[in-house]
């Protein structure tokens, strides 16, 4: 880095600079990793219920590993500790924009409103290859998207991970 630095005449981006981004980054990084594990321990003390069963999981898990470690080996067989993560991830959100572009020509089907019956009543959008599609991750908690629709998790407003849980 100090290489790239010294040989330019005017560096793009100063010594100084690049070490308060990589800070940044970091500490992002962290902090997104904290509140995350923050909102799970909290939801697993305040739900025993569910607390019980990812401990059960992480005890058989453990046992039956090779050297009764827990490893990349065993993520896959996490499904009930992982719901759990994705649980708190659903209340509590740890950022609040998901960016994502899209690699190829994809059809969205998105609910459109319901008919006469109350029958949901979906509109295919294209969306064709190398579009960048921003997640309002706090809009879709706070306005009662896709995932706090009874209609497609019942009980919306109440934790529970096992509603995540079909491997």
């Amino acid at each position: 880095m100090d290489f790239i630095l010294l040989r330019t005449k005017f560096p793009l981006i100063t010594f100084n600079r690049q070490i308060g981004n990589t800070w940044v980054m970091f500490f992002a990084g962290h902090e997104t990793t904290a509140s995350v594990l923050a909102a799970t321990f909290c939801f697993l003390a305040a739900y025993q219920s569910e607390q019980d069963i990812v401990y059960k999981e992480l005890q058989r898990i453990t046992r039956e590993s090779v050297d009764g470690q827990l490893g990349f080996d065993q993520y896959d067989s996490l499904f009930k500790t992982r719901s759990a993560f994705v649980e708190a991830l659903r209340i509590f959100p740890s950022g609040f924009l998901l960016l994502r572009e899209t690699r190829e020509d994809t059809i969205l089907h998105v609910p459109a409103g319901t008919d006469e019956h109350g029958n949901v009543i979906e509109e295919a959008i294209l969306v064709p290859k190398g579009i960048v599609i921003a997640g309002d991750m706090i809009g879709m908690r706070a306005f009662s998207s896709l995932l706090l629709r009874p209609l497609y998790l019942p009980q919306p407003d109440r934790v529970q991970p096992s509603g995540f849980s079909q491997p």
